[in-house]
């Protein structure tokens, strides 16, 4: 059964379930059921992903997800570099309690989420993120086992490819969903094709034959970072287009330019791309849509005009604040309001990322092609 028809909880008690898939929503349901069921395993392809706690300190952890930290070339983050961020962040992280079995409980989960996260060798900018460590209490607290793919079922147990079984009275797939658009007409599906992939779309927008007769907004799922800032980026570019402020290159450049992208996710996801193909990283994305539409804020001159504005936005979550400064729909007073109540890191892990920032920029200027950084 698909998780849509998860039903009640009360439906898998002192029953033995696989779960299938391990997004957000399959690891909170893995904890849900793991405490009713009398055996629970988890069957990933390629393990859960990145794992990113909800929360840092207390507060949520988009407060991570920072113009700065995105920024940094990938290579950085190969060589290691995330590590010493990851000991800085323990270090300053006060503990929200003095409950020793919840003391415990949390060193045994951040314990658990760094063993998924490098499983595969691959660091967070690599990898598509699994925002929820549910699934890891659930492998702490309850018994659930993580087993790798399937390879076949029999009658009341799975097989796996590393040749261990699991007896099994439920699957449950937590595969995510597949777009249908049913309601176009055979002539638009035709031209369309099947399967829908996002990725032969110009900025993941417009279909090169289409033009703009229709855009398809909101078909991405950053690795890391969040989908709303996003979608509002493309809903804007598309009205720009429709009123015929911006125009489209010729089908031949967008073809191009959708062959690229394609190529640039296929060989940062090596691991997710090809099942995920709305995986796509978030600060490029952002980076060329704001860019698309004239709204990417220029931070040299906020530094000097505004700097606590700039260090907002530098250091700041990156939200679509950020994008009404200014260029076509701006509202710089309302931004500005927005942007000087978000949280921060604590200002070391600020020094830490930046002062990274700078080698990363001065390793590029002296020839370091490889040490390129994007919007910052």
């Amino acid at each position: 059964m698909h998780s849509e028809n998860l039903g009640r909880l009360a439906d898998y008690k002192n029953k033995r379930v696989c779960i299938v898939g391990l997004g957000e929503s399959g690891s909170d349901i893995t904890l849900e059921i793991a405490r009713v069921a009398s055996a629970t395993c988890i069957s990933t392809r390629n393990g859960p992903g990145y794992v990113i706690s909800r929360y840092w300190n207390g507060s949520v952890a988009d407060v991570d997800t920072s113009r700065c930290h995105h920024s940094l070339p990938k290579w950085f983050w190969r060589a290691g570099l995330l590590r010493g961020k990851l000991k800085l962040e323990s270090l300053l992280n006060k503990k929200d309690t003095y409950d020793p079995k919840v003391e415990s409980m949390v060193q045994k989960i951040n314990q658990g989420k760094e063993e998924f996260s490098n499983c595969l060798g691959q660091p967070w900018r690599y990898r598509y993120g699994t925002k929820s460590t549910s699934f890891v209490e659930a492998i702490a607290y309850y018994q659930v086992v993580w087993k790798q793919k399937i390879d076949r079922l029999e009658k009341n147990r799975i097989i796996f490819k590393d040749g261990s079984d699991f007896f099994c009275d439920i699957i449950l797939c937590c595969t995510g969903y597949k777009p249908a658009q049913t309601f176009l007409s055979k002539t638009l599906n035709n031209v369309i094709k099947e399967p829908f992939n996002p990725r032969k779309l110009y900025q993941r927008i417009i279909l090169p034959d289409l033009g703009k007769k229709i855009g398809w907004i909101g078909f991405q799922r950053p690795g890391v970072g969040a989908v709303p800032p996003i979608i509002e980026l493309e809903a804007r570019y598309f009205a720009l287009l429709i009123d015929g402020q911006k125009k489209l290159p010729s089908i031949n450049e967008m073809r191009k330019i959708i062959s690229e992208r394609e190529a640039t996710d296929l060989s940062q996801f090596p691991y997710d791309a090809l099942q995920k193909t709305t995986l796509t990283d978030y600060m490029h994305r952002l980076t060329e849509l704001s860019t698309a539409i004239g709204c990417e804020p220029s931070l040299r001159k906020l530094f000097y005009s505004d700097p606590k504005i700039w260090y907002k936005v530098m250091f700041g979550p990156i939200n679509g604040a950020q994008f009404r400064l200014s260029g076509p729909g701006a509202t710089p007073e309302q931004a500005k309001q927005s942007l000087a109540k978000i949280p921060l890191m604590p200002w070391p892990i600020l020094v830490y990322e930046f002062t990274l920032l700078i080698l990363a920029k001065i390793m590029y200027f002296i020839g370091f092609k490889s040490y390129k950084t994007m919007g910052a």
